[in-house]
């Protein structure tokens, strides 16, 4: 008597190359397919769909979809109004080198994130890198810190990058 998968029916044929736990048309394994019988059964198998052919390279859609971003990305950083606002610029002209003082370290993402606000808005800053050098790392570890990026404005000492805080500061002092 053959055997019938109790999933999709389908009897198996005697010279499939399946394995003999396994049913060669839906591929469900047969005693995961044969529940009791207040489980529900499993519902019959979706047909398989085959993306259509579109030539030697394959599927263009993603790169297309990245092209369109990477385009938009340049159309709208190229557009006025893009640079700093003036309250920030005034803020950013007032400070001087030494003002502020940054603990971090090249690869860290908070950093790398308040490096580039300063740079976009002509902050002038210094890094203390707690990886490239001990000394940084033992100054930090004096504040009580061991977490970037930590700032020194002025005096004033925080932890975590703020673009308020940070401008506040500056603009009280």
């Amino acid at each position: 008597m053959p055997v019938i998968c109790p999933r999709c029916q389908q009897p198996r044929a005697e010279n499939t190359p399946a394995p003999d736990w396994q049913c060669p048309a839906c591929g469900v394994a047969y005693a995961k397919a044969m529940r009791l019988p207040h489980e529900q059964a499993l519902p019959p198998p979706l047909p398989r769909r085959t993306a259509p052919a579109s030539g030697p390279g394959g599927s263009q859609g993603p790169w297309i979809v990245l092209a369109i971003l990477f385009l938009a990305v340049l159309y709208i950083g190229s557009q006025p109004g893009g640079g700093p606002r003036p309250e920030v610029q005034a803020v950013a002209e007032s400070v001087q080198q030494g003002d502020i003082l940054m603990y971090g370290f090249e690869s860290c993402p908070a950093c790398r994130q308040a490096r580039r606000w300063m740079d976009r808005n002509g902050f002038p800053y210094e890094i203390c890198d707690i990886h490239r050098s001990p000394e940084c790392a033992r100054q930090l570890q004096a504040y009580g810190e061991n977490a970037v990026p930590y700032f020194v404005v002025r005096g004033e000492r925080r932890l975590g990058f703020n673009e308020d805080w940070l401008r506040e500061s500056l603009a009280t002092r």
